[in-house]
């Protein structure tokens, strides 16, 4: 549970008999997924459709028979802090290689091949943190639990200053942007950001990035899943 931390702290304030959630409690509530969620915004008088679909395999084989073709953008995006993770329905999967699996499989599907891509980045924050107690980088004799064993450093753990702190977690944000940018051509991908889906300030920014102003974008913006 991401929101752990921050449920136990605010345990007394949520727990009162006159609680009122704050905008940050439900931002942190999360909510699954489930089939398809179609949603329309106004952004800077750029027109949005934003077509969620639920994260469970069953979900995504459901969406990937039957997409949008008249979808402008795919946004694919990465909880880059599961790297040591494994999927609720296959437990010895790594999250991660699962991601690269399904990106795999959008960027070569039939109707995909001919929209332009964007990369989100999720969960930053968790990822900054986990770094420095969760290695990246493990390599075990048996083989079980070896994780991305050409990473090359620096290594967070190995960090003691903040500069050094600093480089490994570029270093290491780099190093998971390039397993999945190495999969497809450059041109696909218009794209990517590293952001904390939690923080307004870091998904405004990205969304920006994403509905640019009609005269400075270089590709038509309607429909985006």
């Amino acid at each position: 549970m991401d929101s752990l931390d921050y449920v136990i702290e605010s345990i007394d304030r949520i727990t009162a008999s006159d609680y009122i959630p704050t905008p940050e409690d439900l931002i942190l509530n999360r909510i699954q997924t489930t089939g398809m969620t179609d949603m329309r915004m106004d952004y800077g008088g750029v027109k949005l459709r934003l077509m969620d679909m639920g994260g469970r395999r069953s979900e995504r084989r459901k969406w990937l028979h039957s997409p949008d073709e008249n979808a402008d953008i795919v946004v694919f995006i990465v909880a880059i802090s599961e790297y040591n993770q494994t999927i609720f329905e296959t437990p010895d999967m790594n999250c991660i290689s699962e991601s690269l699996s399904y990106f795999q499989m959008v960027l070569n599907h039939r109707i995909f091949r001919r929209i332009p891509l964007i990369l989100f980045f999720n969960k930053m924050d968790l990822f900054e943190k986990k770094i420095f107690e969760v290695p990246l980088h493990v390599v075990d004799e048996t083989g079980e639990d070896t994780r991305n064993e050409d990473f090359e450093g620096p290594y967070a753990e190995d960090a003691p200053s903040i500069n050094e702190k600093e480089t490994a977690i570029n270093a290491a944000k780099t190093y998971m942007a390039r397993k999945f940018l190495d999969l497809c051509e450059t041109e696909r991908v218009l794209l990517h950001c590293f952001v904390t889906a939690t923080e307004i300030q870091s998904v405004r920014a990205a969304i920006h990035r994403v509905a640019e102003p009609p005269r400075q974008r270089q590709y038509p913006i309607e429909n985006f899943i």
